[in-house]
């Protein structure tokens, strides 16, 4: 029996992001929670990623970066005062392939981080009049938190999209930073 498609992009993908696991939701990709811009761009580089957007505003600085070769293609780092504070992967799915792959992600992560909370699921009509269905799941350790999130969207003309997102955050760095920046 061969596995689905999205079954094996799941694997990939986690293989390829490292493991989640211990008592803290480590952030993937090798990188660590506090890490510079400048690390995390020098990384992403000397891994012959593509910068595709940079933005600084006060105190915050975001970049995507597009990555061929894997199971995801888009990658966003949010840095609060210079820290890395949040990762965000995004992989394309198409079809019905998105729920296989959630439930892949969700597997591999409740190995590592026991089993994570479902805190929405739900369908509702957007501003376009198209239908959207969410699940979004949360574990939550030691201050960071991880998302999984399906989106799918079904249109009468486009028939279904969908997009799966992981979002790995370290809220408790995040918070400390603002405390600090306030104190100043």
């Amino acid at each position: 029996m061969r596995p689905s498609a999205a079954v094996l992009l799941g694997w990939i993908a986690l293989l390829a992001a490292g493991r989640v696991g211990g008592q803290v939701i480590r952030p993937p990709f090798g990188l660590e929670w506090g890490a510079s811009p400048q690390q995390v761009l020098d990384s992403a580089r000397q891994s012959g990623v593509k910068v595709l957007e940079h933005e600084e505003t006060p105190g915050h600085t975001t970049f995507e970066v597009s990555i061929s070769q894997q199971p995801f293609n888009r990658v966003d780092f949010g840095f609060q005062a210079g820290h890395l504070i949040q990762i965000v992967v995004r992989y394309p799915t198409s079809g019905n392939e998105g729920p296989g792959l959630v439930g892949s992600l969700r597997a591999e992560f409740q190995q590592g981080l026991g089993v994570g909370e479902l805190l929405e699921t739900g369908r509702q009509q957007n501003a376009d009049g198209n239908e959207e269905t969410r699940r979004v799941f949360r574990w939550q350790k030691e201050g960071c938190a991880l998302w999984l999130i399906l989106l799918e969207v079904r249109s009468e003309g486009r028939g279904r999209a969908s997009e799966v997102t992981a979002v790995y955050a370290n809220l408790g760095l995040s918070r400390r930073l603002e405390i600090d920046a306030a104190g100043r």
